[in-house]
């Protein structure tokens, strides 16, 4: 005789095979007969969703682009399969490619239009995080996620800039919630919806396959302790998730034959050092007074719960199970990411880390439904939560490294003439060549070349973004041998160029 499984076990088992015969809205009332209703809810979140979208919209092009948003634009304005090949020579996949491609074809490429998608996606991601917490736990806990993943600064700026992390954060939270509704089904299209759902977090960055083995490992779990109850779902499940990884393989096979050469790709990220871990991980939670006030909340949280006589009535087994497959989806790409920095390559940035963000939102509104009983008390909680988010939202928001560049593109447009030349340093920056696309143009690289035959031309721009202006001086005593004189330099630590002319050229190249 089969030794009884303990009774934990079979707790869950009971349950799980229970849920698998019923809907989400009778789940919800399972876990939290006191959830506001539906209707309410919806209104509620609805609300949250328009406050995000205003937050976002707002500022859409209140900033320059910068050098990433310019490697995006330069990929995406080519033709469908020349953009394919830019992007398979970078780091990331083409799914946001892909849709700023589209994008860009039907409306053009102003910055208002390039970061849209991001925006929509990133107003979507609230909405889905509400629904994934009313099914996982229920009402009251999706709506708190989702006001503060609406008011987060962090993926407010991520939700405004023409790259994919709004695309991350949006398919992570897709792939979970589908999850959620294809676990235990019987019938075909929920394990169809989840396949998709996983192609698209796998196309869209290299962190989405992180997020996916975490989810899986969840699953996987919960198979385990379910028992054989589980083997025909979880048969269907693995037929589902192997389909998704063998549409990604192509891409793949890409991706790892970019590792080989990881030092000339990535060399711009640190080693995984415990500075540089910490200094990511309070970047993700929009700084160290978000630290702080989670920690409040989070004590004050365990005194009331420990001093509480009467602990609400809820389901344990379930809201454990939907705690580990949080905290799954929290934790594993970041172990997983800190393994790869240490075998393969550097790979942790805070901007990464986005597609765990509704995570930790999900286990701090899970924490305060269930650890505080007062609707003040869980209102005072939420305001704690998102006080350091509003109150402090520059530094994060509108970085210096990031300032207006359109004051100094504006008056290299005022000092520029037709045929002149600009050579870049230390190499060709797309950042000016979106604003600035009507003139011939080399990098360094090209340098040498580029001074022979431009000996007789009277007007030469040098043309350095951030740290490169240290090279400037070996390129212009060349342009002083070819009889070459600066005339002009913008002096910004930002974007620096000079202007270079001959002395039966210089009058009038003044600012």
């Amino acid at each position: 005789m089969a030794p009884e499984r303990p009774r934990v076990f079979r707790e869950i088992r009971a349950i799980s095979g229970y849920l698998a015969a019923v809907s989400a809205p009778q789940r919800e009332s399972i876990l939290m007969p006191s959830s506001p209703t539906r209707t309410q809810a919806n209104a509620v979140a609805l609300a949250i969703v328009l406050l995000g979208f205003l937050l976002r919209v707002h500022d859409v092009g209140a900033t320059s682009m910068w050098l990433d948003e310019a490697a995006s634009w330069d990929q995406a304005r080519r033709p469908l399969w020349g953009m394919i090949l830019a992007t398979s020579n970078d780091n990331y996949p083409p799914l946001h490619n892909l849709i700023l491609h589209v994008t860009m074809r039907l409306f053009g490429d102003s910055m208002g239009t390039m970061r849209m998608p991001s925006v929509i996606l990133g107003t979507a991601t609230i909405w889905l995080l509400y629904r994934l917490g009313a099914d996982l736990f229920d009402r009251t806990t999706g709506l708190i996620a989702a006001l503060l993943l609406s008011v987060s600064v962090y993926h407010i700026w991520y939700s405004i800039e023409a790259r994919m992390y709004a695309l991350l954060c949006f398919t992570a939270v897709l792939y979970v919630w589908s999850t959620v509704h294809a676990w235990g089904a019987r019938r075909l299209w929920p394990y169809l919806w989840c396949m998709s759902a996983a192609v698209l977090l796998l196309y869209s960055h290299v962190y989405g396959a992180l997020i996916l083995v975490a989810v899986n490992a969840m699953i996987l779990a919960e198979a385990a302790w379910t028992g054989r109850s589980s083997r025909p779902a979880l048969v269907r499940w693995l037929i589902a998730q192997t389909a998704a990884a063998v549409v990604f393989l192509p891409w793949a096979y890409l991706l790892l034959k970019r590792v080989a050469h990881a030092e000339a790709s990535v060399g711009w990220i640190p080693d995984p050092t415990i500075d540089h871990v910490s200094e990511t991980v309070v970047s993700a939670l929009s700084g160290a007074h978000m630290v702080w006030a989670i920690v409040l909340v989070v004590a004050s949280g365990l005194v009331g719960a420990a001093v509480r006589t009467a602990p609400p009535a809820q389901a344990p087994a379930l809201r454990r199970f939907a705690i580990l497959l949080v905290v799954g989806w929290l934790v594993i790409p970041m172990g997983l990411a800190l393994l790869m920095s240490n075998l393969l390559t550097p790979l942790l940035v805070d901007r990464y880390l986005i597609g765990m963000l509704p995570a930790l939102y999900l286990l701090l509104a899970a924490f305060v439904t269930g650890a505080f009983t007062s609707r003040w008390a869980r209102a005072a909680a939420v305001a704690c939560l998102s006080a350091p988010i509003l109150l402090n939202p520059h530094p994060l928001a509108k970085p210096v490294w990031r300032d207006q560049l359109d004051p100094i593109i504006q008056s290299f447009r005022t000092l520029a003439e037709p045929g002149d030349i600009v050579l870049y340093v230390p190499y060709r920056d797309r950042t000016f060549e979106y604003y600035v696309p009507d003139h011939e143009t080399f990098d360094l690289r090209q340098g040498e070349a580029a001074l022979t035959d431009l000996t007789t031309v009277n007007r030469v721009w040098l043309v350095g973004f951030f740290h490169a202006q240290a090279k400037f001086t070996p390129l212009m005593a060349r342009l002083a041998a070819a009889g070459l004189a600066e005339t002009y330099n913008s002096g910004d630590p930002t974007l620096t160029f000079s202007l270079f002319t001959r002395p039966d050229a210089a009058q009038g190249a003044g600012p």
